[in-house]
């Protein structure tokens, strides 16, 4: 292949940011290890040719309206869905 394959966005990119960010906000002592992994992940998807800057900067895009959301749901469910004795 002379040319990349360039899909664009790159899920690679939204899904290893999800996971990081959950890593680092509840077993932060892991991200010693993840936050490096993220680094390389990104990196090898652009030198690989598999992606272009931009379709990084979109899956990252995805990745946070993504976990923006689940945080927006979970709060209404814990809000209109759950008992008031099951809330924390």
């Amino acid at each position: 292949l002379i040319q990349g394959l360039a899909a664009m966005p790159s899920l690679h990119t939204a899904q290893i940011l999800v996971f990081t960010y959950f890593v680092w906000r509840h077993l932060r002592w892991l991200s010693v290890v993840y936050i490096p992994l993220t680094v390389f992940i990104l990196m090898e998807a652009m030198y690989t040719k598999y992606h272009y800057l931009l379709d990084l900067v979109i899956g990252a895009e995805l990745a946070m309206i993504g976990t923006l959301l689940t945080f927006l749901l979970y709060e209404w469910r814990a809000r209109t869905l759950l008992p008031a004795s099951h809330r924390s």
